[in-house]
């Protein structure tokens, strides 16, 4: 029952989806190599029914509406984190990207990767011809972006004084073939690529600040939707979209 509880209790760290539950934050890292799957499915859902929803009022136009209902799905948890990843990356020295990370302040890294990632996902959007033809390139893009997100604590050590990275990285690192098998079904032959690149681009900002923490898996999971999403939208082929 408690094991039932702290899975439920993934939607508190990974959605705005309010969860009374009384369990740890050990129990709840146990078991988080299911949010992915558990929170992305969930998250794909809601994105699609939006999609559904205002369409028939907006038009093409709520394609671009998305981004809104992303962001407050996610209760902008992840959006802060890449706001604060982008500042440490653009500080010089360990201390000040440090400082950057947990500073309140929104400085020009900030801002421009937010730009970034506000660029991507419009050109994602764009490619989206109508709300049916969305469900497979959001569940997926949904899932991977978590999946990926997820993995950037298994490639990397935690950065030191994130408890919160190293409570989730020991478990992660102890489950991370589970994790990995709940993304193949959602991977499509672009996907594979975008999986790789953002691995990659995950790698980097972990060497960049000496590690890996919560708010770097914000960034990575943020900037990464829009790239899966565009990479389904243009060559949806995974298993999911077989099935269906």
């Amino acid at each position: 029952m408690q094991k039932l509880k702290a899975v439920i209790a993934q939607f508190t760290f990974f959605s705005v989806i309010p969860v009374r539950v009384n369990v740890s934050l050990e129990e709840v890292a146990s078991v988080s190599f299911i949010a992915p799957l558990l929170v992305g499915l969930t998250a794909g859902l809601a994105d699609f029914g939006f999609l559904l929803l205002t369409w028939s009022f907006f038009g093409g136009g709520s394609r671009f509406l998305l981004i809104a209902f992303v962001e407050l799905f996610r209760g902008f948890h992840h959006l802060d984190g890449l706001l604060d990843t982008g500042d440490a990356l653009m500080a010089i020295g360990k201390e000040r990207k440090m400082r950057a990370l947990k500073d309140v302040q929104v400085g020009a890294g900030g801002i421009g990767i937010t730009l970034v990632y506000v660029s991507l996902f419009l050109t994602a959007v764009s490619n989206l011809k109508s709300p049916l033809s969305s469900f497979v390139p959001l569940v997926s893009a949904e899932v991977l972006s978590r999946g990926v997100g997820m993995f950037s604590l298994v490639l990397s050590s935690p950065l030191e004084g994130s408890f919160l990275g190293s409570t989730f990285s020991r478990y992660i690192k102890k489950y991370y073939p589970l994790l990995a098998l709940s993304m193949v079904p959602f991977i499509s032959f672009y996907g594979i690529l975008i999986l790789i690149s953002m691995i990659a681009i995950s790698l980097g900002i972990e060497r960049n600040l000496g590690g890996s923490s919560g708010d770097i898996v914000g960034a990575v999971i943020t900037l990464s939707f829009p790239v899966f999403l565009l990479g389904d939208l243009r060559c949806s082929t995974s298993l999911l979209s077989l099935l269906l």
